[in-house]
C-alpha cells in the first residue's frame, strides 16, 4: 500500500495505491492509465478522460508542470516520509548545487549552447569547451533556468572560472 498526499493546482488530495485499486479521499475510484507515449498518458477516473502531459519534473521537491486536458497545472506528490522530514525540518533533497558553472580546467569556448532565460533539464549540454585538443561537452546538474552566460565562443578560460550562472 502506498499512500500520496497530491496537491494539484490549489486542491489537496489523499490518494491510497493499493495493488490495483485506488482510492481518493477516502472513495474507491476507478482508474484507468493508458501511455501515450514520451511524457504523454491518458488517464480514465471515475468517468473523467485526462490527457496529462509532463512538461518539467523536479525531483528533489516533487513538483512537476503538467498540461492535463491543454490546461498547464502545477503539482506535488509528496509521502507520509516527506511530510516526516518536513516536520522534523529535514526536507528531502533540499541541498542545491552552487548556481555557478565553473570551467573544470583551462580551455577553449568552442560553442555556447543557451542562453539567457533557457529552461534547461540535468544533462542539457550548455557549452562545449575544448581542453588539451579534447572537446568537452558541459552539462546542467539539475532543472534550472540560465540566468546569465558569461562567456562566448572563442574565448579562453581558466580551471574554476565562471561560465554561466543558473538559478
Amino acid at each position: 500500500m502506498q499512500k500520496l498526499k497530491v496537491v494539484v493546482g490549489k486542491q489537496q488530495h489523499e490518494v491510497i495505491l493499493e495493488g490495483s485499486s485506488v482510492w481518493l479521499n477516502g472513495q474507491p475510484a476507478a482508474c484507468d492509465v493508458i501511455t501515450l507515449g514520451n511524457r504523454r498518458l491518458h488517464l480514465l477516473l471515475d468517468g473523467r478522460s485526462l490527457t496529462c502531459e509532463l512538461l518539467r519534473y523536479d525531483a528533489a521537491g516533487k513538483r512537476m508542470e503538467l498540461l492535463v486536458n491543454n490546461k498547464p497545472v502545477q503539482a506535488t506528490i509528496r509521502s507520509p516520509l516527506d511530510e516526516l522530514l518536513e516536520q522534523m525540518g529535514m526536507q528531502a533533497g533540499t541541498t542545491r548545487r552552487e548556481p555557478f558553472i565553473r570551467a573544470p580546467m583551462p580551455g577553449l569556448v568552442l560553442d555556447v549552447l543557451v542562453q539567457a532565460g533557457q529552461a534547461v533539464e540535468p544533462g542539457t549540454s550548455l557549452l562545449i569547451l575544448e581542453a588539451m585538443k579534447m572537446e568537452n561537452s558541459i552539462k546542467a546538474h539539475e532543472a534550472a533556468t540560465v540566468k546569465s552566460v558569461q562567456v562566448k565562443k572563442g574565448d579562453a578560460v581558466e580551471k574554476n572560472q565562471v561560465l554561466m550562472e543558473l538559478e
